[in-house]
């Protein structure tokens, strides 16, 4: 009888710790991995249902920049997250911590590298905005040196012009 409440006892204690936890098992981009173009989004994949409160995930580069827009999207056992496509040449920080479906956070980090002679991912409507002012703005033209010797100066509304 001593035995069969052992026994039972045991079962019941190793029937606990049997049951694994949440990992991540995948990602996209994939760690350590060496991209040539930035990449649109972040995707983390793992091996149970993700709750959908509670997801934080950040995308950062090595200066602290952070590179994620907006909130992350949990669908499943999948959790994105969209980049703001300006990301330079170096190293960058997936950061994650969710809540899986039986209640216990999983958090973790892992690298990937952007080598880009260029930015090839387009940028955002305001800095095209921006540049598209910049361009349109002309300079005044210089003034040039009057050719009438008597004269020592020349005042202009705009400017004052030296004479030769």
């Amino acid at each position: 009888m001593v035995v069969l409440l052992v026994a039972a006892g045991c079962a019941l204690i190793s029937a606990g710790t049997a049951q694994a936890h949440s990992a991540l098992v995948g990602s996209t981009p994939s760690a350590d991995a060496v991209l040539d173009t930035a990449p649109s989004s972040v995707e983390l994949v793992f091996n149970q249902e993700i709750q959908t409160s509670f997801a934080n995930v950040t995308v950062s580069a090595a200066d602290g920049t952070q590179v994620g827009a907006g909130e992350p999207s949990v669908q499943g056992e999948r959790v994105s997250l969209v980049t703001t496509g300006q990301m330079s040449s170096g190293t960058y920080t997936v950061g994650y911590r969710v809540i899986s479906e039986d209640g216990h956070p999983i958090t973790g980090s892992y690298s990937f590298t952007l080598n880009a002679a260029t930015n090839n991912a387009a940028p955002l409507p305001e800095v095209q905005h921006l540049r598209q002012l910049l361009r349109r703005r002309r300079r005044p033209p210089m003034p040039t040196p009057t050719t009438d010797p008597h004269c020592c100066c020349r005042f202009s509304v705009a400017q004052w012009q030296s004479c030769s």
